[in-house]
């Protein structure tokens, strides 16, 4: 079996795998099937012992961001809620489910492991399909992985996912990705899944947990960073490359 089906850790080299799978699809690199979808693209990784969904958000600048950060937080699923998620990225989730559900019924075999994974809107993205599948669809979703992802939901759809995915939840911060600590909590969100991040020297720390200036950036700093930024692709702690790099251990 290979980790995708029974991890016990997130390694370096998992990480190396899925940053290059998400870093492949945003520069067009990606080398298996990739369906695309209103501006968005999901690729699919399939060997015969898993499928990795992986999910990519053109990322623009800080008017979007502004967009993103009004959207209100909805109850989900409509018929018997188990929290709340952010109505645009649910929006743009679903817009993906209805093509994304025949491809899974033609590739996805008993016994593979099923995991998802983005970088930043993409990871957010992935979480909201990772709900939808499991939750909604009541399919066997083995993990989740994102990159530099906002919050997506609120407390209580954050915990039902955690315990639905366990050890297999996971989100992966690069050192003050600031992109991570939006829309502020102060909005009703919460980040789901086992925190593993970089330092400044690029020491991967598989903890979970948060660090003291993480609420401290919330509360006061992020403001001023995100007016700032005229475009994601200029913050560097939050690049897609940067990820893969770090993952792959060439920043040490």
């Amino acid at each position: 079996m290979s980790f995708y089906n029974h991890p016990q850790h997130l390694s370096r080299a998992n990480l190396a795998h899925l940053s290059t799978l998400n870093a492949e699809l945003a520069a067009g690199l990606f080398k298996g099937e990739v369906l695309s979808q209103g501006g968005l693209s999901l690729g699919l990784e399939i060997t015969p012992k898993h499928l990795i969904l992986v999910v990519h958000h053109p990322e623009g600048n800080t008017r979007d961001w502004a967009t993103d950060l009004r959207a209100q937080l909805l109850l989900w699923p409509v018929q018997r809620p188990l929290g709340k998620v952010h109505g645009g990225f649910l929006e743009q989730a679903q817009s993906l489910l209805g093509p994304l559900l025949p491809l899974l019924s033609r590739h996805l075999k008993s016994g593979m492991a099923l995991w998802l994974t983005g970088h930043g809107l993409g990871g957010a993205l992935a979480s909201v399909l990772a709900a939808e599948l499991a939750l909604g669809q009541d399919l066997d979703v083995t993990g989740l992985c994102t990159f530099g992802c906002p919050r997506v939901f609120d407390n209580s759809l954050a915990a039902a996912m955690e315990e639905l995915l366990g050890e297999r939840y996971w989100r992966v911060v690069n050192d003050q990705d600031y992109i991570t600590r939006l829309p502020p909590r102060c909005f009703g969100y919460r980040h789901g899944g086992h925190l593993s991040y970089f330092d400044t020297t690029g020491r991967l720390h598989l903890a979970d947990g948060q660090r003291w200036w993480d609420g401290f950036w919330d509360r006061c700093q992020y403001h001023g960073q995100w007016l700032f930024a005229k475009d994601m692709a200029g913050v560097a702690e939050h690049g897609v490359d940067e990820y893969q790099l770090l993952s792959l251990g060439a920043k040490l």
